[in-house]
């Protein structure tokens, strides 16, 4: 491998589960020369082999452990920092990870031919060369080059493992999604999850993102919020009047009290909130994907992306026939959720639901316009519905919990006027009468 290639697939183990579910095991430290490559992909390989997730912001800390161990030199040690900081930078240019797959398994192919022709050769001119030789050649080169490989492990013997891997990735570390009512009963989604808001027309879905946006920058993520259907003046006057108590309709009206509210709750927040205006048009996922490693080079790595919403993301493939928009919708979510793995964050979306869900206090995973596989897809999905008999009142209805399979619905207080999709107070005032 040239030394660009071997950088892309270092930077690939580190932090790329869709790469390393397909071709951690084509790899090993032996395939690279220098003894900074080396130690950073032992650090990698060895992680996902024990915990299968990528290794991410831990790698450099355990390519230091294992420096360590090995005793380098002050050389090494310098160009091990210098490539752990090129990786784990923003400098490097993307590459399709389908590209990356293809050009490791080719690459291991003319590598095993290689190896093989000199192994004839040397039992050829030792008289060695039988039948035999040449069929255990055969049944390797079928082994280790097949295209699929069904890989199984020792449930047995494999405890250890799995509660190392529990208390490392533990649910409590999720974050929370500060609704109390589901906070109470389910854990939400972490990285490498995409999350559905389900909601009829003006049911409230771009407010439970623009909530999303906030709980977590309280909790000290940062947040990509791309607005595909909204202007993003109305999505920055959601954040301002959500943020500040301050209704949307007097924010005009009273600058000297957003600023100040402003300056004093988001000192909580230090800048973690990135809006985008997507709404000329032309979005793909690639696109977010670009979007994602421009922002990472600007020096502001979003944990979550935020699309609002699905109806706007074009598809990036071209389907004939009655069902193109279920076709469509598919090939959306899948692309979704393998990009949450890729860049191991959080991603939320909203779908629209059905003419028939309008005015319904419990939305189902039954009501998602066009195609309800994509409940499916996701790792958590929640219906929004409105009660048309008490105001501001707000059902939430979980669809789709891959952790847990029970089906819920809890009722919340929301203040539209000051963009509160979820009112604390309010709530409690009601579970109390």
């Amino acid at each position: 491998m040239d030394s660009e290639l071997r950088r892309q697939v270092l930077r690939a183990c580190a932090r790329d589960k869709v790469f390393l579910r397909t071709s951690w095991r084509d790899i090993t430290p032996a395939n690279f020369p220098e003894i900074e490559e080396q130690i950073i992909a032992e650090a990698a390989l060895t992680f996902y082999s024990k915990y299968e997730q990528p290794i991410g912001s831990l790698l450099r800390s355990a390519a230091e452990d294992l420096a360590l161990a090995k005793k380098i030199g002050a050389e090494t040690k310098k160009k091990l920092k210098d490539l752990l900081d090129l990786l784990q930078g923003s400098k490097m240019e993307l590459v399709p990870v389908q590209a990356l797959q293809d050009r490791v398994k080719a690459l291991k192919k003319i590598s095993f031919y290689e190896h093989a022709v000199d192994e004839i050769l040397e039992v050829h001119e030792k008289g060695q060369l039988t039948p035999d030789v040449l069929s255990g050649l055969v049944e390797r080169a079928n082994k280790e080059l097949r295209s699929e490989e069904a890989v199984a492990s020792d449930y047995l013997e494999e405890l250890e493992n799995r509660i190392e891997a529990r208390e490392l990735f533990s649910t409590d570390k999720l974050p929370k999604l500060m609704i109390d009512p589901l906070d109470e009963k389910i854990c939400a989604i972490g990285k490498g999850h995409t999350g559905l808001v389900l909601a009829p027309y003006s049911a409230g879905k771009g407010l439970f993102l623009v909530h999303i946006d906030i709980s977590y920058a309280m909790q000290g993520m940062k947040v990509w919020h791309i607005t595909l259907e909204d202007p993003k003046d109305l999505v920055e006057s959601r954040l301002d009047s959500n943020i500040t108590g301050i209704p949307m309709a007097k924010l005009h009206l009273l600058p000297k009290k957003l600023r100040k509210r402003f300056r004093r709750l988001t000192k909580q927040m230090h800048g973690r909130i990135r809006v985008t205006d997507g709404t000329a048009g032309g979005w793909t996922i690639s696109q977010v994907e670009r979007g994602y490693e421009q922002l990472k080079q600007e020096g502001f790595e979003a944990d979550a992306i935020v699309i609002d919403y699905d109806d706007y993301i074009v598809c990036e493939r071209q389907f004939k026939g009655e069902s193109v928009k279920r076709l469509e919708f598919d090939d959306i979510y899948r692309r979704l959720t393998q990009l949450a793995a890729k860049l191991n964050v959080v991603i939320w979306t909203a779908a629209q639901g059905t003419r028939g869900s309008e005015g319904k206090k419990m939305v189902t995973g039954k009501d998602a316009a066009e195609d309800i596989s994509k409940i499916r897809k996701v790792f958590l999905a929640i219906g929004v519905g409105r009660d048309p008999d008490v105001e501001n009142m707000t059902w939430l209805y979980v669809c789709r919990h891959r952790l847990d399979r029970s089906r819920f619905g809890v009722s919340i207080m929301s203040n539209f006027a000051n963009a509160t999709f979820y009112d604390r107070e309010s709530t409690l005032s009601m579970c109390k009468n």
